[in-house]
């Protein structure tokens, strides 16, 4: 009787032992499904952020380069760009002239004539300042501008009346062939318009 007490205790104490490590074992395999899922979720949202991430530098990148190349893309004869107000259209070509003015500096130098047709885009009477613009020879430092003696020159431009027009000149002293520089700068508007000079004798 007591043997068989015995041997029923050691029956159920393993069968107890076997459930206990099937609990165990049933636990260990949810709790491994349970990472191996997290850890999935989590490589899948970390590609996704790195994609996201790239999307993003692709799209910065392509605007920067837009915005590089449109400021890159250098004013010349024929360009039209609005500065200070003022829509300004830059002439399709230069003319050698002289200043008739016997008592200039300037009247036996050669002087570059670079048309401009102005349109004031303000509401009230508006026009270019002469002293907004400066020019700039084929060597990069600056030369006179000479509008003075001509009728069409800056410094008898005046203003306009809203959304009408005016056909103007810079007038710039010759200092050789090259790339000149017409800059107009306003402090918080600035343009600049490149001009390839060549002179051919007539």
């Amino acid at each position: 009787m007591k043997n068989r007490a015995i041997k029923t205790i050691s029956v159920f104490l393993i069968l107890a032992v076997f459930a206990g490590m099937a609990m165990a074992s049933s636990s260990s395999g949810s709790s491994s499904d349970s990472s191996t899922k997290t850890t999935t979720a989590e490589k899948e949202d970390k590609e996704t952020e790195e994609k996201d991430s790239e999307t993003t530098k692709e799209t910065t990148t392509e605007s920067e380069t837009e915005e590089t190349s449109e400021s890159d893309a250098a004013l010349t004869l024929g360009s039209t760009f609005e500065f200070n107000d003022l829509e300004i259209t830059v002439g399709d070509s230069i003319k050698f002239v002289k200043i008739k003015n016997q008592f200039s500096d300037h009247k036996k130098d050669k002087i570059i004539k670079v048309p401009l047709h102005i349109t004031n885009l303000k509401d009230e009477a508006h026009g270019l300042n002469m002293f907004y613009v400066k020019c700039f020879g084929s060597k990069g430092t600056e030369v006179d501008e000479v509008g003075t003696y001509f009728k069409d020159g800056l410094f008898d431009s005046g203003d306009i009346r809203p959304g009408k027009s005016q056909d103007l000149s810079i007038y710039m002293v010759y200092d050789g062939d090259g790339e000149y520089y017409v800059s107009f700068d306003a402090w918080s508007d600035t343009k600049e318009v490149k001009i390839d000079v060549k002179y051919t004798k007539k």
